[in-house]
Protein backbone atom coordinates (compact mmCIF):
# COMPACT_ATOMS: atom_id res chain seq x y z
CA UNK A 1 0.00 0.00 0.00
CA UNK A 2 1.63 3.32 -0.89
CA UNK A 3 1.95 5.82 1.98
CA UNK A 4 0.84 9.18 2.06
CA UNK A 5 3.52 11.93 0.86
CA UNK A 6 5.41 13.78 3.93
CA UNK A 7 3.28 17.19 3.93
CA UNK A 8 5.26 19.36 6.51
CA UNK A 9 2.95 22.09 8.02
CA UNK A 10 5.08 24.86 7.32
CA UNK A 11 4.82 24.36 3.65
CA UNK A 12 1.10 24.69 3.72
CA UNK A 13 0.70 27.29 6.85
CA UNK A 14 -1.34 30.12 5.66
CA UNK A 15 -1.57 29.01 2.14
CA UNK A 16 -5.31 28.45 0.62
CA UNK A 17 -6.83 25.22 -0.50
CA UNK A 18 -5.66 26.28 -4.06
CA UNK A 19 -1.63 26.48 -3.56
CA UNK A 20 -2.05 23.14 -0.97
CA UNK A 21 -3.10 21.17 -3.96
CA UNK A 22 -0.53 22.82 -6.16
CA UNK A 23 1.97 21.12 -3.90
CA UNK A 24 2.04 17.67 -6.23
CA UNK A 25 -0.43 15.93 -3.49
CA UNK A 26 -2.13 13.56 -5.63
CA UNK A 27 -6.04 12.99 -5.70
CA UNK A 28 -5.73 9.57 -4.00
CA UNK A 29 -4.16 11.65 -0.55
CA UNK A 30 -7.23 14.14 -0.54
CA UNK A 31 -8.72 12.46 2.25
CA UNK A 32 -5.78 12.74 4.64
CA UNK A 33 -5.03 16.35 3.10
CA UNK A 34 -8.36 17.17 4.33
CA UNK A 35 -8.10 16.04 7.79
CA UNK A 36 -4.47 17.79 7.77
CA UNK A 37 -6.77 21.44 6.60
CA UNK A 38 -9.81 20.43 9.16
CA UNK A 39 -7.34 20.02 12.10
CA UNK A 40 -5.31 23.29 11.49
CA UNK A 41 -8.17 25.29 11.22
CA UNK A 42 -9.73 23.39 14.55
CA UNK A 43 -6.07 24.18 16.74
CA UNK A 44 -7.63 27.88 17.19
CA UNK A 45 -10.90 26.76 18.56
CA UNK A 46 -10.24 25.06 21.87
CA UNK A 47 -9.90 20.94 20.39
CA UNK A 48 -7.61 18.46 21.37
CA UNK A 49 -6.75 15.41 20.33
CA UNK A 50 -6.28 11.69 21.35
CA UNK A 51 -5.36 8.17 20.35
CA UNK A 52 -7.30 5.07 20.55
CA UNK A 53 -7.14 1.60 21.05
CA UNK A 54 -7.26 -1.25 17.99
CA UNK A 55 -10.19 -2.76 19.94
CA UNK A 56 -11.75 0.80 20.69
CA UNK A 57 -11.10 1.86 17.01
CA UNK A 58 -13.00 -1.00 15.38
CA UNK A 59 -16.13 -1.05 17.51
CA UNK A 60 -16.23 3.12 16.42
CA UNK A 61 -15.71 1.63 12.22
CA UNK A 62 -18.73 -0.53 12.88
CA UNK A 63 -21.30 1.72 14.55
CA UNK A 64 -19.86 4.13 11.76
CA UNK A 65 -20.51 1.99 8.58
CA UNK A 66 -23.25 0.06 9.70
CA UNK A 67 -25.22 3.22 11.01
CA UNK A 68 -27.43 3.75 14.36
CA UNK A 69 -31.47 3.01 15.15
CA UNK A 70 -31.90 2.85 10.87
CA UNK A 71 -30.21 1.52 8.24
CA UNK A 72 -27.50 4.07 6.81
CA UNK A 73 -28.34 3.56 3.10
CA UNK A 74 -32.64 4.34 3.67
CA UNK A 75 -34.92 6.52 2.28
CA UNK A 76 -37.65 8.22 3.34
CA UNK A 77 -39.94 5.62 2.77
CA UNK A 78 -37.60 3.00 4.42
CA UNK A 79 -36.98 4.83 7.61
CA UNK A 80 -40.86 5.14 7.74
CA UNK A 81 -41.42 1.70 7.72
CA UNK A 82 -38.54 1.28 10.19
CA UNK A 83 -39.18 3.27 12.88
CA UNK A 84 -43.11 4.38 11.84
CA UNK A 85 -44.93 7.62 11.27
CA UNK A 86 -43.12 10.89 13.21
CA UNK A 87 -44.15 13.40 15.00
CA UNK A 88 -43.29 15.59 12.79
CA UNK A 89 -41.93 15.72 8.92
CA UNK A 90 -40.56 19.03 7.00
CA UNK A 91 -38.67 18.57 3.55
CA UNK A 92 -36.26 21.49 2.24
CA UNK A 93 -35.01 21.81 -1.49
CA UNK A 94 -31.25 22.56 -2.22
CA UNK A 95 -30.29 23.88 -5.02
CA UNK A 96 -27.81 21.45 -7.49
CA UNK A 97 -25.35 23.11 -9.84
CA UNK A 98 -26.46 20.42 -12.36
CA UNK A 99 -29.55 21.30 -14.52
CA UNK A 100 -32.62 19.24 -14.33
CA UNK A 101 -31.49 17.56 -11.00
CA UNK A 102 -32.26 18.81 -7.05
CA UNK A 103 -31.87 17.73 -3.92
CA UNK A 104 -33.71 17.56 -1.05
CA UNK A 105 -33.05 17.09 2.77
CA UNK A 106 -35.88 15.17 4.68
CA UNK A 107 -36.16 15.67 8.49
CA UNK A 108 -37.81 13.43 10.59
CA UNK A 109 -38.63 13.56 13.99
CA UNK A 110 -39.15 11.24 16.77
CA UNK A 111 -39.37 11.06 19.94
CA UNK A 112 -35.84 11.48 21.83
CA UNK A 113 -34.94 10.64 17.82
CA UNK A 114 -34.09 12.99 14.53
CA UNK A 115 -33.59 11.63 11.23
CA UNK A 116 -32.23 13.29 8.08
CA UNK A 117 -32.93 11.85 4.89
CA UNK A 118 -30.12 13.35 2.34
CA UNK A 119 -32.13 12.44 -1.80
CA UNK A 120 -30.97 13.52 -4.91
CA UNK A 121 -33.68 13.23 -7.81
CA UNK A 122 -33.62 13.89 -11.39
CA UNK A 123 -31.23 10.97 -12.14
CA UNK A 124 -32.73 7.98 -13.92
CA UNK A 125 -33.28 6.45 -10.02
CA UNK A 126 -33.43 8.79 -7.20
CA UNK A 127 -30.88 8.22 -5.09
CA UNK A 128 -31.23 8.86 -0.83
CA UNK A 129 -29.41 8.05 2.31
CA UNK A 130 -29.86 9.01 5.86
CA UNK A 131 -27.24 11.62 6.48
CA UNK A 132 -27.95 12.17 10.54
CA UNK A 133 -29.21 10.42 13.03
CA UNK A 134 -29.58 12.63 16.53
CA UNK A 135 -30.50 10.54 19.80
CA UNK A 136 -31.52 12.47 22.58
CA UNK A 137 -32.96 9.67 25.02
CA UNK A 138 -33.28 5.87 25.32
CA UNK A 139 -36.46 5.06 23.85
CA UNK A 140 -33.62 3.74 20.93
CA UNK A 141 -31.16 1.41 21.18
CA UNK A 142 -27.71 2.22 20.52
CA UNK A 143 -24.80 -0.57 20.12
CA UNK A 144 -22.67 -1.50 22.42
CA UNK A 145 -24.45 -1.06 25.75
CA UNK A 146 -24.20 2.80 24.93
CA UNK A 147 -27.06 5.11 26.26
CA UNK A 148 -27.60 8.24 27.16
CA UNK A 149 -26.92 9.43 31.13
CA UNK A 150 -23.53 6.96 30.46
CA UNK A 151 -20.27 9.24 32.06
CA UNK A 152 -17.56 10.47 29.98
CA UNK A 153 -15.60 7.26 31.64
CA UNK A 154 -18.51 5.02 30.72
CA UNK A 155 -18.62 6.49 27.01
CA UNK A 156 -14.91 6.33 26.74
CA UNK A 157 -14.72 2.14 28.01
CA UNK A 158 -16.96 1.69 24.94
CA UNK A 159 -15.45 3.61 22.88
CA UNK A 160 -12.00 4.45 23.97
CA UNK A 161 -10.59 8.06 23.45
CA UNK A 162 -12.28 10.51 20.89
CA UNK A 163 -10.26 11.34 17.74
CA UNK A 164 -10.77 14.96 18.63
CA UNK A 165 -12.69 17.29 21.43
CA UNK A 166 -13.96 20.67 21.20
CA UNK A 167 -14.44 22.64 24.88
CA UNK A 168 -14.56 18.90 26.65
CA UNK A 169 -18.02 18.85 26.36
CA UNK A 170 -17.98 18.08 22.46
CA UNK A 171 -16.48 14.71 21.32
CA UNK A 172 -15.99 13.72 17.76
CA UNK A 173 -14.52 10.00 16.70
CA UNK A 174 -14.05 9.16 13.01
CA UNK A 175 -13.24 6.22 11.32
CA UNK A 176 -9.85 4.50 10.99
CA UNK A 177 -9.88 4.15 7.30
CA UNK A 178 -9.41 7.96 6.49
CA UNK A 179 -13.31 8.60 5.44
CA UNK A 180 -13.71 11.99 6.15
CA UNK A 181 -17.70 12.20 5.54
CA UNK A 182 -18.41 9.84 8.73
CA UNK A 183 -18.42 10.60 12.18
CA UNK A 184 -19.57 10.44 15.45
CA UNK A 185 -20.22 13.76 17.34
CA UNK A 186 -21.18 13.31 21.05
CA UNK A 187 -22.06 16.01 23.48
CA UNK A 188 -21.79 15.79 27.27
CA UNK A 189 -23.60 17.86 30.02
CA UNK A 190 -21.85 18.18 33.55
CA UNK A 191 -19.88 15.34 32.06
CA UNK A 192 -22.72 13.22 31.41
CA UNK A 193 -23.51 11.80 27.54
CA UNK A 194 -26.57 14.03 26.56
CA UNK A 195 -26.80 13.58 23.05
CA UNK A 196 -25.73 11.01 20.34
CA UNK A 197 -25.19 11.67 16.81
CA UNK A 198 -24.21 9.76 13.47
CA UNK A 199 -23.67 11.97 10.45
CA UNK A 200 -22.50 11.26 6.82
CA UNK A 201 -22.16 14.03 5.04
CA UNK A 202 -23.29 14.28 1.34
Amino acid sequence: MKKCPNIRLDNIRGKSIREIVSLGVKAQYMNKLIKILIALYLLCTGVSYASSSPVSAKIVDEILFNGIVVKPSSDVKGVIEQLGQPLKKITKSIQNKITGIYDEITYLFYDEAEIWIYTTKGLEKNWSKVSEVVITGNKYTLPNNLKIGLNEEEVTNILGNASMTQNSTTWYYFPSDDEPHLQLILEFQNRILKEFRWSCMP
